[in-house]
């Protein structure tokens, strides 16, 4: 299709030749960077609305994986907040 020339070179053809290579290069990354707690995700992308959908529920899994919590308030910094309160209340600042 000529509307798509403009996404090969010529130096593809040259690359090719190290095809094989790229491919042991590519799985040797995933299997030493991919973890349990942290793996690698193949997200097709032939349908962008698919992949989309894929990767916001890999994210939502994640997130909801990590459980945030609210940070602990201190008695003390419980007590600065009541008093910047009664400042704000109070005109004071």
């Amino acid at each position: 299709m000529p509307s798509k020339n403009w996404k090969f070179s010529p130096s593809d053809m040259q690359e090719r030749a190290f095809w094989n290579d790229y491919q042991v290069a590519y799985t040797k990354m995933l299997t030493n960077t991919a973890t349990k707690k942290d793996p690698w995700y193949i997200i097709p992308a032939d349908d962008k609305g698919v992949a989309r959908l894929i990767v916001s529920n890999i994210l939502v899994k994640r997130l909801q994986d990590l459980r945030p919590t609210y940070p602990q308030v201190t008695p003390e910094t419980q007590a600065q907040l009541r008093q910047t309160l009664a400042k704000l209340k109070n005109n004071e600042l």
